[in-house]
């Protein structure tokens, strides 16, 4: 019974932490000032010049 509450904790914790750890990337990288700038990018510059 042990190995397998410690296996289910293993495998919730292994889950549950990186999706949490991306939420947090997330939610920063969305508050980041830099982010925010009108830069363009290298694909809006190449798409410009198909047209």
């Amino acid at each position: 019974m042990f190995i397998t509450i410690a296996a289910a904790i293993t495998v919730a914790s292994a889950t549950i932490l990186p999706a949490a750890a991306e939420v947090v990337r997330i939610v920063e990288e969305r508050n980041n000032p830099i982010r925010q700038l009108a830069v363009p990018t290298r694909r809006s510059q190449v798409e410009g010049k198909k047209r």
